[in-house]
């Protein structure tokens, strides 16, 4: 298993504009240098991970900021929420107990469907960094503070994301090392066995007419092929399964969907690394070609990824941020680079960054580590 850098850059965007299908930007930007403002966490999570979502539903990005730490299950949940001018307020004390074991991933979506998005911290374990598997966590939202419930799933967590499997208009989960947690629809979750294998570093759902296709990155159930692309009826039977591979010299580390050849359908695009350390990795689209079914469409780039890559949206078209360096970072609106300079204006005693939007104003803004424990934030748009 590769290694997890100090700390994830992730996105969720959505581009403003008149209503649906604006422009799309210029395949060029420049970012600006002012600072908005310096966000100090009271206590440093080693390892970081990042999501971006509206949380309070005022139509600004928030976000949530959480991580591990080597050899320890002592790890802290933050949230940030954006202010009308750009800048965020810590609103951490929204939440009842922010301690947890530690993850690499934040799963953001109203789960119980009351309205309110919550938090969901998959549990993480990973042995060669001397940690056992982790307990998940899960942070509801409402008017007011958030409610706890700590899950005794024992997640490995490289690999989770979140499908409606049933086909009942409720967010269901999968978990890498614990399993697929179908939701009942009253803040509960019933653990199946629907995957063979449990283990994998990303994954994503797709849903059609009459089922859902889902990636599965190094899964190894398909003979000759670490991904999986397997399809469950809404009655969760297997009905087929097919293998892909890029190359045996490069491991998929994430996987999303989202349209980005621009056909009205949603394709896998993947982020890949080489198998040495540090190594650069092709991102590739396996497009929509009939009903679940999937094939090589083009390679956008090569680049060294970090964990993960996102979907958003630009001008009403379906985007990809790849996560990574300030020179491997990059935002692709359908096969187009967009905003290339955003990335390599970071401070030099940073190298990670997260971005979210003011949907009232327009603007982008970066979030970046400076050190163990301070953010700033930078317009970029």
């Amino acid at each position: 298993m590769q290694q997890v850098l100090p700390i994830l850059l992730t996105l969720v965007l959505t581009a403003c504009g008149g209503g649906g299908g604006g422009s799309t930007p210029a395949a060029t930007g420049a970012a600006t240098a002012s600072r908005v403002a310096v966000l100090t966490l009271p206590n440093t999570n080693g390892f970081y991970t990042e999501a971006v979502g509206d949380l309070n539903g005022d139509g600004l990005d928030d976000i949530v900021i959480s991580g591990w730490t080597m050899n320890s299950t002592t790890a802290y949940v933050y949230v940030f929420m954006q202010n009308a001018d750009g800048t965020l307020t810590n609103r951490t004390s929204l939440l009842p107990n922010n301690i947890v074991a530690g993850s690499q991933r934040i799963l953001l979506a109203d789960f119980d469907n009351d309205g309110h998005v919550d938090i969901f911290v998959p549990g993480f374990g990973e042995t060669n960094a001397g940690m056992t598997n982790q307990n998940s966590v899960m942070f509801w939202g409402g008017t007011g503070n958030y409610t706890r419930t700590d899950w005794t799933d024992a997640s490995m967590a490289h690999g989770a994301c979140t499908g409606d499997l049933n086909n009942d208009g409720k967010i269901d989960l999968l978990l890498a090392g614990s399993g697929v947690w179908i939701n009942n629809g009253s803040r509960t979750f019933t653990k199946t066995n629907i995957l063979t294998n449990n283990y994998f570093t990303a994954c994503s759902v797709i849903k059609e007419t009459a089922s859902n296709t889902v990636y599965l990155a190094q899964n190894n159930t398909v003979a000759g092929f670490r991904d999986a692309i397997a399809v469950y009826d809404f009655t969760l039977n297997l009905t087929g399964s097919t293998g892909y591979q890029a190359d045996a010299s490069y491991d998929t580390i994430d996987v999303v969907a989202a349209d980005l050849t621009g056909d009205g359908n949603r394709d896998f695009v993947l982020s890949l690394n080489g198998n040495a350390v540090n190594a650069a990795g092709p991102r590739q689209i396996l497009a929509y070609t009939g009903a679940n079914t999937y094939a090589y469409s083009s390679t956008l780039d090569s680049k060294r990824s970090h964990y993960y890559a996102h979907k958003l949206t630009v001008g009403g078209t379906d985007a990809v941020l790849f996560s990574g360096d300030a020179g491997d970072a990059s935002i692709y609106v359908g096969t187009t680079k967009m905003y290339p300079s955003a990335f390599t204006t970071m401070s030099s005693s940073g190298t990670f960054a997260n971005v979210y939007q003011n949907a009232t104003t327009g603007r982008l803004y970066m979030l970046q580590l400076i050190n163990l424990n301070t953010f700033y934030t930078q317009e970029i748009k």
